[in-house]
């Protein structure tokens, strides 16, 4: 499917016409390589992928994010920007959307504070085969009786003040800006990089 794509509107998890589950997956990579690691690691465990591929900031624009996504998977360390900036972009207007970080060797301290930002799951490449199947499923499976994607406002609300507070609190510099590249959000550590305070929504990255 191009970036162009529609996918089908239909809530949830479904059975595919072969049986098997049927998974809309937004997948935020740069690297082929990464890109087929995730679809083969998902494909050999049973699941229909009908995957969506973005590899620019420019391409999480409205018409992508507004589709029906079951969860997004990203690479973590992107040419001029990260797995962290998209999933801060992608939960400024789904905070619902489970992320799930693909990465090289981050440290247990990094991979800590991107599950505290919001990341429901950050998994080394060399256990992508092993993790990312029980992940996703994880992710999708029921809690109290809901799908664990299909959050309470309440609950979005607390995703987003979390993943604000961490965002605050991290030690890099980081920008969310929208797909015209205007910022929207960001840390302390940027604010010292640029040098002043930034006027949100005018100031472009």
């Amino acid at each position: 499917m191009t970036a162009r794509g529609k996918m089908d509107p239909a809530v949830g998890v479904q059975p595919s016409i072969t049986g098997r589950l049927h998974l809309r997956l937004l997948l935020v990579a740069y690297d082929d390589q990464v890109s087929a690691l995730v679809l083969r690691a998902l494909r050999m465990a049973g699941l229909d992928v009908h995957p969506l591929r973005v590899d620019a900031p420019a391409m999480l624009h409205h018409d992508i994010l507004t589709q029906a996504w079951d969860v997004v998977v990203c690479q973590y360390h992107m040419p001029g920007w990260s797995g962290i900036d998209a999933m801060c972009s992608i939960h400024v207007s789904r905070p619902e959307l489970p992320v799930i970080l693909v990465c090289g060797d981050i440290g247990a301290d990094a991979a800590a504070q991107a599950m505290r930002m919001g990341a429901s799951d950050c998994i080394s490449q060399s256990q992508v085969n092993v993790r990312l199947a029980p992940s996703v499923q994880q992710v999708l499976s029921t809690v109290d009786g809901r799908p664990r994607n299909a959050r309470s406002p309440t609950d979005l609300h607390m995703v987003a003040d979390g993943a604000h507070e961490a965002l605050a609190g991290f030690p890099i510099a980081i920008f969310v800006c929208n797909s015209e590249g205007h910022i929207l959000r960001y840390n302390r550590a940027a604010a010292e990089l640029w040098g002043r305070e930034l006027d949100l929504g005018k100031d472009l990255w």
